[in-house]
């Protein structure tokens, strides 16, 4: 991908009363999947529904503009967005599609309820395939898909070992070969913490032990860093 402009588009695109602690039970933005089609009055331009038509066979006033985020985003320069989350069940093509018009990549997201041993990862022969499902278009990755980002700063996770990022990407290069061989080999990534305490910044502490386990895929993987670190720990504190 070379340099890119990137931009997080994460939970805090959900308008109030989103809150996080409460988002797979409220109706109105259930879960946090902001790509998701059925909020693209958010990420769109343009969306019409049920509630459109009624309000205009009622007479009605009809909903308010959609916010246009991606187009936005497009507007500011941005090159590149990278997703927090995503639900493998909701279809998300209203947004891919909207990046591909307007020549904006991807990186799209596997949430750390894949990776702990207590939640997803004892299903992750069935959750790949689904992801990598909902991440394609006509028998390849999405053609807006740039990268897959696996977990969020798994190293902050307690839950969350070496091991178990390990296993599921493993996993993931072999599903991917046995029942995805057509599509492309696109990046890899695994945003890790910084600033944590370690003998050596932790950042690449976690990095130096993730990197020789994951055989099937090293040429794939790149360090996806937090948009928040600064120049010195990205480049001068090595």
């Amino acid at each position: 991908m070379g340099r890119v402009k990137g931009i997080c588009y994460g939970n805090d695109a959900f308008p109030s009363p989103y809150n996080e602690s409460n988002a797979n039970s409220f109706q109105c933005t259930y879960g946090s999947d902001n790509a998701a089609d059925y909020v693209a009055p958010l990420h769109g331009g343009s969306y019409e529904n049920s509630v459109k038509f009624w309000c205009q066979d009622q007479g009605f006033p009809t909903p308010p503009p959609c916010r246009e985020d991606v187009g936005r985003m497009h507007f500011m320069g941005v090159e590149i967005i990278r997703l927090y989350d995503w639900d493998a069940r909701n279809s998300h093509h209203l947004f891919l599609d909207k990046c591909q018009t307007l020549g904006l990549g991807v990186l799209v997201s596997v949430s750390n309820y894949n990776l702990r041993p207590d939640q997803g990862l004892p299903n992750m022969s069935k959750a790949i395939p689904a992801l990598i499902q909902s991440f394609s278009k006509g028998g390849d990755y999405h053609p807006a898909v740039q990268g897959i980002v696996i977990g969020n700063e798994f190293n902050r996770v307690n839950e969350i070992s070496v091991a178990n990022v390990v296993t599921f990407t493993n996993a993931w290069a072999s599903i991917e070969q046995q029942q995805f061989s057509g599509h492309r080999k696109v990046p890899i990534g695994h945003p890790v913490a910084f600033g944590l305490t370690n003998s050596q910044n932790d950042c690449w502490y976690a990095w130096q032990q993730l990197l020789p386990q994951i055989s099937a895929m090293n040429s794939r993987l790149f360090l996806a860093p937090q948009t928040y670190n600064p120049a010195t720990d990205l480049f001068d504190n090595l």
